[in-house]
């Protein structure tokens, strides 16, 4: 407990569910009247209708994540009477903190802070969520990657010697083998000879040769940047697995690239190699965000093209495969990209969806794989005495200013098992509503809210044509039978308008 707060740190492994912890938390909380507003905050805009979704689909929360700034002085107004939160991006709460903290005033409240650890990103953020929420009920500190490379620290959590967040509970990659949630993994590393020059003076090395902190970047630009090399080679074997698992499901691949120009790229390397046009998203806001949530529902779609962050916390069940085509050597950055491919599918076999990673072999990626590994090992080991252990050698060899790269496949990682699935079925009971050829299940409050609000204007509109009346006139015949304005209407109070117009249509006799 810290200033009164109560401060729940979970380190849980990317993948592993740290949403649902962090609902199932705030629903607990909820329920005890311990509670009565949530506030979740996020890195990205592209992860904030994620959470949206799961708290209503799995804990019947209505929270609001299309939300800008300018819009919340409606809620101080007079929130809706079914809104149990928001969810905003911190960079959104930094931007307005006396806002927030009138807003928020006379609410007890529970913070669920999202991949906590970028809060030591920016000076600001973490001193402005600290004073927004001093006087919050509890805080629920969510990150999978529990360190920060850089020596900075979030002003209110605590922190061991060598840096690392002290967590109320952890949960690592073993355990989440161990509990069958998480896929194994093998890790493909790939070399080859790679030129590039420097002033005058041409440079032609591997990445197991010795290299000074400059060659080692130098050498894994050229290897990612120059063509027909490295990159190429672990496109077209991804995707010979992805075409081996897509006999059993729509598996997809994701390849994370150095930047918009690069992803853009590597998007027409991937068309020429494959004949499969990827998505491409390259821009952090809530378009890419409504985009990438279209990919996760399209199966048609093999691929996907990102850079840098966009990825993180992007969520598709199908994604098994990644090309890590960046320079990001941080191992914060490694860890949440993988973590986009390990989540398992059930009522499929272990073997048929192991996650494979396609990655240069720099050092610092190597010694992030061989940790994995170690993980792995432990796991396998315990499973089955005397365990064959399968691996191959494959050797593809392709033909400051990157010169040429040759993409060589090293000694594969692999060391996989074939598992008896354990068969636990979901007991969820969800009644479906389709509204519009959508299961409302499906979508999240605020997205629900828009659904039904369309479908709404398009019958004010058939009857304002029958009637001669305009849309207004046609609203205001529905406020003086009790009806609210959209801006403070509940879910509940949305329904009812649609149940009204639908009244209206059909005494009017409009087909």
């Amino acid at each position: 407990m810290i200033n009164n707060r109560i401060i729940n740190t979970l380190s849980v492994a990317p993948g592993c569910g740290k949403t649902i912890a962090g609902l199932a938390h705030a629903k607990l909380l909820i329920s005890l009247n311990k509670i009565d507003f949530v506030v979740v905050g996020a890195p990205l805009t592209t992860i904030k209708s994620s959470w949206g979704r799961d708290a209503k689909k799995y804990f019947k929360l209505n929270f609001a994540h299309e939300i800008s700034n300018s819009r919340l002085w409606h809620l101080k107004i007079g929130a809706p009477k079914d809104l149990d939160g928001i969810i905003c991006t911190y960079a959104q709460m930094a931007r307005s903190i006396d806002m927030y903290k009138t807003l928020l005033m006379n609410k007890r409240v529970c913070l669920i802070a999202d991949e906590i650890h970028h809060l030591a990103e920016e000076n600001t953020w973490g001193a402005a969520i600290d004073d927004i929420f001093s006087r919050a009920v509890c805080i629920v500190a969510l990150s999978g990657t529990p360190w920060r490379s850089d020596g900075n620290a979030i002003p209110f959590l605590n922190y061991d010697e060598n840096g690392a967040l002290k967590s109320d509970f952890e949960y690592n990659y073993l355990d989440g083998l161990r509990d069958g949630h998480l896929r194994i993994i093998n890790f493909h590393p790939y070399d080859g000879q790679h030129s590039w020059r420097v002033n005058s003076e041409i440079i032609s090395k591997n990445f197991q040769d010795e290299l000074n902190k400059h060659e080692q970047s130098q050498i894994l630009r050229t290897a990612l940047l120059t063509n027909n090399g490295l990159v190429d080679s672990m496109i077209l074997d991804a995707d010979r697995v992805l075409s081996t698992q897509s006999s059993k499901f729509p598996a997809k691949g994701l390849i994370v690239a150095i930047d918009q120009s690069h992803a853009r790229d590597l998007a027409k390397r991937v068309f020429r190699l494959t004949g499969h046009k990827p998505f491409v998203a390259t821009s952090e806001n809530i378009k890419t965000s409504k985009q990438l949530d279209a990919f996760s529902e399209n199966t048609s779609i093999r691929y996907a093209v990102t850079c840098k962050k966009i990825s993180e916390g992007f969520d598709d069940k199908f994604l098994t495969t990644l090309v890590y085509a960046s320079n990001i050597k941080q191992r914060l950055f490694f860890d949440q990209t993988v973590g986009r491919v390990v989540r398992k599918l059930n009522k499929i076999s272990t073997e048929n969806q192991v996650a494979n990673i396609f990655f240069p072999a720099h050092p610092l990626l190597t010694s992030y794989a061989e940790d994995y590994e170690k993980q792995k090992d432990i796991y396998l080991s315990t499973k089955s005495e005397g365990l064959e252990r399968i691996g191959y050698d494959v050797e593809r060899t392709s033909s400051f200013h990157p010169l040429s790269s040759e993409g060589r496949k090293m000694d594969t990682i692999v060391k996989d098992l074939k598992l008896i699935e354990n068969t636990q079925k979901e007991n969820i009971e969800n009644v479906s509503e389709i509204v519009a050829g959508i299961d409302v299940n499906d979508i999240s409050w605020d997205e629900e809210i828009r659904l039904r609000s369309g479908l709404c204007n398009k019958m004010i509109n058939r009857i304002a044509l029958h009637t001669g009346e305009n849309q207004r006139e046609v609203n205001y015949r529905f406020f003086e039978a009790g009806g609210k304005r959209v801006n403070a209407s509940s879910l509940d109070d949305i329904k009812y308008k649609q149940s009204w117009l639908e009244s209206e249509i059909k005494k009017l006799g409009i087909i």
